[in-house]
């Protein structure tokens, strides 16, 4: 493949839907799996947590990454900054699904995975669609 051609836009659109479904998958485990007698309170110091990683994702995204990729004009680069953007939004989700499989509520999980489709489908998208 000539490195001056993205990659195949089917490839990204397939990484993209999986970023998506890695954690809606893991979420409907957690939510048979789960037990019903935990304690919520067990995991607030982890809600805590989560609020911090979720606003450190954010500023990532816009203040590192985001202005990153729109200077680039490497194909690849974008594909990878693409890549690193849909992983580290996908980090968030996965930790609310942790948080909700631990006994917590599943909200955390539910708004990761939004958090989630929103940077991977609008604010990282693939190059046809700019």
């Amino acid at each position: 493949m000539n490195p001056q051609t993205p990659p195949p836009l089917a490839t990204q659109r397939v990484i993209r839907i999986a970023q998506i479904m890695a954690p809606v998958m893991f979420l409907a485990v957690v939510m048979f799996i789960r037990p019903t007698d935990a304690d919520p309170d067990a995991t607030k110091p982890l809600m805590i947590g989560y609020s911090v990683l979720f606003l450190a994702v954010a500023a990532v995204l816009l203040f590192v990454l985001k202005p990153r990729r729109d200077r680039e004009s490497h194909p690849h680069k974008i594909f990878v900054l693409n890549l690193i953007g849909g992983a580290t939004a996908e980090a968030v989700a996965l930790f609310g699904c942790i948080i909700a499989l631990l006994g917590g509520p599943i909200y955390p999980a539910l708004v990761g995975i939004l958090f989630t489709a929103f940077v991977v489908f609008f604010y990282f998208p693939v190059a046809d669609e700019l």
